[in-house]
């Protein structure tokens, strides 16, 4: 059973960039592996060339305009990689992304609408300016352009899955620990083993009654349980905080669209996939370390379906910042 129905979100519309929103992440060059715990940083490629792949989407990822992945030198930046694949213009000494391939933001040429690019590395929102990102082998950068009226910060999407398990931020992979709630265990199997024939390593599988708040702060975690179990609850009050879309109430859960209007309310048969990045680490959001994957929904079949979107349906996601997945069908999250 579904209800829709649409009002207007109150909320403090700040205009300010994300780079000032988000602390400044050192580059694995700045840090050694002893200054990131369980973290391990992955080996070089051979030679002078890597493999990048560069994304452009619009709206959250839901129209794509280019996907290309090519051999770059080994100090390419973001922004190089960019400029070598699109037409681009810049402003602010070249590191602020005014246009991409003639979208412009809507900073530029004296408009003021809330619509710009912002790029995420294997789905983490970056909090270095393109030109500082030095790509490792095998990175993917997202460039999407969209509106920021309701969520300025979205810390992590889901659309370049089996990201950023697999190649991490900054050449530094973190464990990643699937926990699951009563019920759930295959689900939570099945998505482990899709992660390592997709080539993710340092892998752990455990209930949730087992992970402790030092695991919970060192790796990624994938969280699927129910919507009411305590470590749900706890994360969904922070849910503006950690750009969510996706909000659950007392008896229902309401899916946002991208100017924060309430575009569906669900009782049951709705689950949802959605990231951000970890709320636990000690350093902070926004620390470009490692993720909170969160596959919950209105009842244990509903869980079941959304998981299984990682096991079987990689591709449905593509692109896509979150998603919610109603009676079995997938949507994108936010709607525009």
């Amino acid at each position: 059973m579904k209800r829709k129905f649409l009002h207007p979100a109150l909320m403090l519309l700040i205009a300010i960039s994300l780079l000032v929103l988000i602390p400044a992440c050192q580059s694995s060059n700045e840090m050694d592996n002893g200054d990131i715990p369980a973290a391990w940083t992955a080996e070089a490629s051979s030679g002078d060339d890597i493999q990048a792949r560069l994304i452009v989407t619009r709206d959250f990822g839901k129209q794509l305009l280019l996907d290309e992945t090519i051999q770059a030198a080994s100090d390419s930046t973001a922004m190089s990689l960019l400029q070598r694949i699109a037409s681009i213009e810049t402003s602010y000494g070249g590191g602020f992304v005014n246009s991409i391939n003639g979208i412009r933001s809507g900073y530029s040429n004296g408009h003021r609408s809330r619509d710009d690019w912002f790029i995420s590395v294997n789905g983490i929102t970056s909090n270095r300016g393109a030109l500082d990102y030095i790509l490792n082998d095998g990175d993917i950068t997202h460039w999407d352009f969209h509106n920021w009226s309701f969520r300025q910060f979205i810390p992590a999407t889901i659309g370049t899955f089996p990201e950023p398990f697999l190649h991490g931020y900054g050449g530094n992979i973190y464990p990643t620990i699937i926990v699951y709630s009563d019920g759930l265990n295959k689900s939570a199997e099945c998505l482990a083993d899709t992660l390592k024939n997709a080539g993710v390593i340092n892998l752990t599988v455990m209930p949730l009654v087992e992970l402790s708040s030092e695991l919970k702060a060192s790796a990624n975690i994938i969280l699927i349980a129910e919507s009411d179990s305590s470590p749900i609850l706890e994360i969904n009050d922070l849910w503006r905080r950690l750009g969510f879309y996706v909000h659950i109430g007392e008896d229902f859960i309401e899916v946002y669209d991208e100017k924060g209007e309430i575009a569906e309310e669900y009782i049951t048969s709705m689950g949802f996939i959605q990231a951000t990045q970890n709320p636990w680490n000690p350093r902070g959001l926004g620390a470009c370390e490692n993720v909170l994957w969160i596959i919950s929904g209105t009842d244990q079949s509903a869980i079941e379906n959304a998981a299984d979107i990682l096991c079987q349906r990689q591709q449905d996601i593509k692109y896509a910042y979150s998603a919610i997945i109603d009676s079995g069908i997938l949507q994108l999250v936010p709607s525009c």
